[in-house]
């Protein structure tokens, strides 16, 4: 069965800003949700882990925004927990979570005195094949716009602590965090119904 691919990026996207999600907290929700998706219209795919980073414009250092963590020596993303996940599928990258790009520079360029950094290259969403994507040097010295993404073996452990870590603000109801984030569950009826009216 076919998925329309536009209409399921526009779906999520309405969702999780409807319900004023934190941007640098919702990757593993993300993917879940959009794995789930594929899986009930018969689409093969599998959540991934690692490393992610994405250059939005092509001329400045400042335009690179990534969520990865090397041996404590260099992290970009300030809020970056040293761990991406995304879904592939059929020798595909899929990430649903590229609509919060601008969002994500803007935080980070308010924790590096205020700078501002122009966002040239902004998807809704990644559903490339994975050789096609860009090489790691091509987007931090390179200059070219786009992504990479790099997983790491046994990170499907860091996952599932992720989402626990999730069910248990959402249910503790801790007043000093603001990206309380649902089960995947809860937004699953609500995201498919919203995918359907889009298309």
């Amino acid at each position: 069965m076919a998925i329309n691919k536009i209409a399921l990026s526009k779906a999520i996207q309405s969702i999780i800003r409807e319900r004023k999600y934190s941007p640098v907290h919702n990757c593993h929700l993300i993917a879940a949700l959009t794995q789930k998706i594929l899986t009930i219209y018969r689409v093969e795919s599998k959540i991934v882990g690692g490393h992610a980073i994405w250059r939005v414009n092509n001329f400045a250092l400042s335009g690179v925004c990534a969520r990865f963590f090397d041996g404590g020596k260099f992290r970009i993303d300030p809020f970056g927990v040293g761990s991406f996940f995304w879904v592939e599928s059929n020798n595909c990258i899929v990430d649903y979570s590229t609509f919060w790009l601008p969002t994500k520079m803007a935080i980070i360029d308010r924790n590096y005195n205020n700078r501002k950094t122009l966002v040239m290259w902004r998807p809704d969403f990644i559903w490339m094949p994975k050789d096609k994507m860009l090489s790691w040097y091509d987007v931090t010295h390179g200059m070219k716009m786009g992504g990479h993404y790099r997983p790491e073996k046994g990170w499907n452990d860091k996952f599932v602590h992720r989402l626990e870590f999730t069910r248990k603000l959402f249910f503790n109801g801790d007043p000093e965090h603001d990206y309380h984030l649902p089960l995947i569950s809860d937004l699953l009826e609500d995201t498919l119904q919203r995918y359907r009216e889009f298309q």
